[in-house]
């Protein structure tokens, strides 16, 4: 049974997808904003390394609108779990990349899984988030 990380962030509420895209835009931005180039979070697990987030947005675009909902409402948990999280996750190798599959609890008690996928070049990008069942 994986160790699951209780986040002190809440699960984003809204009334549609649009509403929930803004909000979890917002964070994003705020975090944009204290970059220079690509958004990134430091990650506690990585040793202080660059997690980028850029990779998300696009995952997300392949979706469709419940599935975006589902996962959108879920992202400030998921930036707090990939920053402050020391539990070891689910590793998955695949041809050169490495994914690492953690499990938070959101502070409304929302259980979810937060992936990151590593490159050949040891860099860590922020792939998904989604609720588990």
């Amino acid at each position: 049974m994986p160790n699951f990380y209780k986040t002190s962030a809440a699960c984003l509420k809204a009334s549609g997808t649009s509403d929930l895209f803004r909000k979890a835009r917002a964070v994003y931005n705020s975090i944009v904003k204290s970059n220079r180039r690509m958004a990134y979070v430091r990650s506690r697990y990585f040793g202080g390394d660059k997690v980028f987030l850029d990779l998300f947005w696009a995952h997300l675009k392949q979706k469709n609108s419940a599935e975006r909902q589902r996962r959108l409402m879920l992202y400030p948990c998921a930036i707090e779990l990939i920053r402050k999280t020391t539990c070891a996750p689910e590793s998955i190798h695949d041809s050169g990349n490495k994914y690492f599959r953690f499990f938070g609890t959101s502070s409304d008690g929302v259980n979810f899984a937060v992936q990151i996928k590593r490159n050949s070049k040891n860099q860590k990008y922020f792939m998904s988030v989604f609720p588990l069942k």
